[in-house]
């Protein structure tokens, strides 16, 4: 692997880390970091992506949105008891949420945004 090649993918590991270090410590501090959690939630999974595929950024950005989507719709489907003791276990609420926001939305598509233009703009640059 070239020297430049190592050195961009030390930097979406640390990205990936960082990301998803920070989500979890902000979701366990409540209020207004709850929306943070979000943001950086989200940011993980674009750096994920980008980091074990040989996809576009483009298309690292629609799959990391499909995938937010998808997850905040699991959060509609209730009352299924197996689906209630993954939610009640820390991990699987922090993975698959515990109830369906509309605001998760706009605040996922926002943080992919920004994902992609820091990856653009800094990372690539």
């Amino acid at each position: 692997m070239a020297k430049k090649g190592r050195k961009l993918t030390l930097v979406y590991i640390l990205a990936c880390l960082v990301c998803l270090f920070g989500a979890l410590y902000f979701a366990r501090v409540g209020g207004w970091c709850y929306y943070v959690n979000r943001v950086l939630w989200a940011m993980s999974w674009y750096f994920l992506i980008v980091l074990f595929t040989q996809k576009s950024r483009r298309s690292a950005f629609v799959t990391a949105l499909i995938i937010c989507l998808g997850l905040e719709a699991t959060q509609l489907i209730t009352g299924i008891s197996w689906v209630e003791a993954i939610r009640a276990n820390a991990v699987g609420n922090w993975f698959f949420g515990g109830s369906f926001l509309w605001s998760d939305i706009v605040i996922y598509a926002c943080a992919l945004l920004g994902a992609w233009a820091f990856d653009l703009f800094v990372i690539r640059k």
